[in-house]
């Protein structure tokens, strides 16, 4: 694996004019239609499930590409349609709520789509700060999960979860009836493991790793991203983030694997590299193109 570094500093400052926001409707409380069903490709696994029916109907996929507590949403579905402001909140009730970014696109189909990177079932040290809450506090150790092991802490957190609550940026908050996590997120961490286990495979076949093409064109874009919301407010951040870099050169899938300052600079992160970094693949002694990780940390830092 190929690791790099990228500073993103504030280039320029406008203020925003933003509409009121809109009245709350009801919350929209969706009871699963389907049952979780895994999907695995190459770059990545996805735990799909559908909540509600008709108009309501909402798709959800958790995705990872390797063994991590992280991973990402994607909210497929009507309700989501129009969202207002930066900032969307999420609950795995019981855990505390928090505020994040989001990315907001509409499928092929048209269907709205909110996409979050990164994302873990508790907020951070750094929102539980904002939030006022005290630092996290872990569970008692077990032989079932130790102190030592993230995952088996994730796994027991998941256990509890109740529900996902999606509101803020919403005009009708969602609550999906998910139940408890830890199923599904055993099943993902597991296809993730296989994952890694393949994509070790190929890097250990390559004779050459992935490598940036026109860099300097692409950090450019990136360096210009960084959120202006979050700069007015002081915040900056460090990711560290790892990519896979499809067999065209281009990153086909983005994880923010840890974050130093707010979860809301990831999906900014993962977007400007999803949508402006090239690399030249991964090869074999063939000259064949093989799938790789590259690894960045990406720092968002405001000027003194």
């Amino acid at each position: 694996m190929v690791a790099h570094r990228y500073i993103v500093a504030v280039l320029g400052l406008a203020a925003a004019c933003l509409p009121s926001a809109p009245a709350h409707a009801a919350e929209l409380v969706l009871s699963p239609s389907s049952e979780w069903t895994l999907k695995e490709y190459d770059d990545k696994c996805r735990m799909i499930r559908t909540f509600g029916e008709g108009e309501d109907a909402v798709t959800l996929w958790l995705d990872q590409g390797s063994p991590t507590p992280t991973f990402n949403v994607t909210l497929l579905g009507k309700p989501l349609r129009n969202p207002y402001g930066p900032n969307i909140s999420v609950r795995f009730t019981p855990e505390p709520e928090y505020s994040r970014n989001y990315l907001y696109s509409e499928s092929s189909k048209g269907r709205p789509v909110v996409t979050l990177f990164g994302v873990l079932l508790t907020p951070n040290a750094a929102e539980r700060a904002l939030l006022g809450l005290p630092p996290e506090t872990q569970p008692a150790a077990s032989p079932s999960a130790p102190r030592s092991d993230p995952g088996a802490l994730t796994t027991t957190r998941a256990a509890g979860i109740t529900d996902i609550q999606i509101g803020r940026a919403l005009a009708r908050p969602l609550r999906l009836a998910s139940g408890a996590l830890d199923a599904p997120l055993a099943q993902l961490q597991a296809c993730a493991e296989r994952l890694e286990r393949q994509i070790g495979v190929n890097s250990a076949l390559a004779a050459t790793p992935p490598r940036p093409v026109n860099q300097s064109a692409w950090v450019a874009r990136v360096q210009q991203g960084y959120p202006l919301y979050l700069a007015k407010a002081g915040e900056e951040a460090v990711l560290d983030i790892r990519l896979t870099i499809a067999t065209s050169g281009k990153p086909s899938f983005c994880e923010v694997q840890s974050v130093e300052g707010l979860t809301s600079f990831n999906d900014t992160a993962c977007l400007l590299l999803l949508r402006y970094a090239t690399f030249e693949p991964a090869r074999n002694t063939a000259g064949e193109p093989l799938v790789a990780r590259y690894r960045t940390r990406m720092t968002f830092k405001l000027p003194d």
